[in-house]
């Protein structure tokens, strides 16, 4: 099976040549590129004659030092900071998983009570 983009079908995780990584490092030596991605913890994994590593592991890797500075200058907003800029709901999902977070949720609906036994209720609820 002949794949154009290198990503694993059953998933949707693509995978990213090393010489991409370098083109995203600005690197060029691959023994530089091999270097930064232990650095980073990040697998390098080979397929035939090919060095490849999964793209979101890279991105969240470059994406994490603007997540830190997020988090220490809007420690209660951060979150919502972070998923305007992120490029895509999996880094965003990603990103929260491995700082073990819990996404945010944002209210999107308000209920108002209907009726005085509507207003009855809510208030022995919120009590």
């Amino acid at each position: 099976m002949i794949q154009n983009s290198l990503s694993d079908e059953q998933n949707g995780l693509k995978m990213i040549h090393l010489d991409e990584v370098g083109d995203k490092l600005n690197l060029r030596d691959r023994s530089a590129i091999r270097k930064w991605l232990r650095s980073e913890a990040i697998g390098l994994h080979k397929m035939g004659k090919k060095f490849l590593v999964y793209e979101i592991e890279l991105d969240y890797a470059l994406a994490k030092p603007y997540v830190m500075s997020l988090r220490r200058k809007f420690p209660n907003k951060w979150q919502q900071l972070y998923k305007v800029v992120c490029k895509d709901q999996s880094l965003y999902d990603y990103t929260l998983f491995l700082m073990e977070e819990e996404p945010e949720l944002i209210q999107l609906t308000k209920v108002a009570p209907q009726s005085k036994e509507d207003k009855k209720l809510l208030n022995q609820l919120l009590q």
